[in-house]
């Protein structure tokens, strides 16, 4: 049986609470919002057969310390570059989800020698068709959410003692099935996210959105390998088409019955993928 062992790491001057697991080459995942490094419960005994898998709580998030600031993603990047140099396991191979996947798409393009290989998982790029999901303009609130977390105050006004049905409504309606993320899952999201300070740092994720846009325009492509992963039933073939703006050598896959959590609804299809892409030598394009 894999064992996951929790740590604390002083990250950037900053305490980053970290679960890892298994022997061998570096993975780090990188998890979403509303979500915290539980969301890999799942994935990560199925990886840790054959990697050392690192799955922090990102900046602000479950429980990893809560700044007023930087959550802007370059600096929630540079503690991600700063986690992988700290494992001393060498390079990492990197899955991010949702926010994760933006994050681990800075570090890939402006820390080229830390990563191998990136995969983006149910992620829009800011910059590449993030902001366009809320756009009202268009008459489209496919995101609604993010203008509402992104003003300043009303969303922790509003949310206060009712965070347990605000997630709720996310997992429910975001997953193909919404038994996936079940009672027990609720409870410890629940605990996170209802902690001081937890829903402004979550929400200070979409309050920098523009200021991320001009950074992740300024980027380079990734020179490593990159994987685009979609649940049928959510943002599908949307996340090739956003990365494939600035990586055009992505290649993509789409994961059916499945909605936007991968690593709570197939996680073994979703593990398959990694391993396969993990797998390939650097200078070598696979997939789709």
């Amino acid at each position: 049986m894999v064992m996951t062992r929790s740590e604390r790491w002083t990250v950037n001057g900053g305490r980053w609470h970290v679960r890892i697991a298994g022997d061998g080459p570096l993975i780090v995942l990188l998890h979403g919002w509303p979500q915290t490094g539980y969301a890999w419960r799942r994935v990560v005994p199925l990886l840790a057969e054959r990697y050392t898998v690192v799955v922090p709580d990102l900046r602000g998030c479950g429980d990893s310390d809560r700044p007023e600031a930087g959550y802007d993603k370059a600096a929630v990047g540079a503690g991600v570059a700063a986690l992988i140099e700290q494992a001393d396991a060498g390079p990492a191979r990197i899955a991010g989800h949702d926010w994760g996947g933006a994050v681990g798409y800075l570090v890939a393009a402006a820390r080229p020698e830390l990563v191998t290989h990136f995969a983006a998982v149910e992620t829009v790029l800011p910059g590449f068709g993030l902001a366009e999901l809320a756009d009202v303009r268009r008459g489209s609130q496919d995101a609604w959410w993010m203008s509402f977390c992104a003003a300043a105050d009303i969303p922790e006004m509003l949310v206060a003692g009712r965070e347990r049905q605000f997630l709720a409504y996310f997992y429910r309606e975001h997953a193909y099935d919404p038994t996936a993320i079940g009672v027990a899952d609720l409870d410890e999201y629940t605990r996170a996210y209802a902690a001081p300070g937890a829903m402004r740092a979550g929400c200070n994720y979409y309050r920098t959105l523009a200021e991320d846009e001009a950074a992740f325009k300024a980027l380079p492509p990734p020179s490593c390998p990159v994987l685009c992963i979609g649940g049928r039933q959510r943002l599908g073939e949307l996340v090739a088409a956003s990365v494939r703006q600035v990586a055009p050598h992505s290649t993509s896959a789409v994961i059916d019955r499945c909605g936007h959590y991968p690593a709570e609804e197939q996680p073994r299809e979703l593990a398959d993928l990694l391993v396969a892409f993990f797998e390939q030598p650097c200078g070598e394009e696979g997939g789709q």
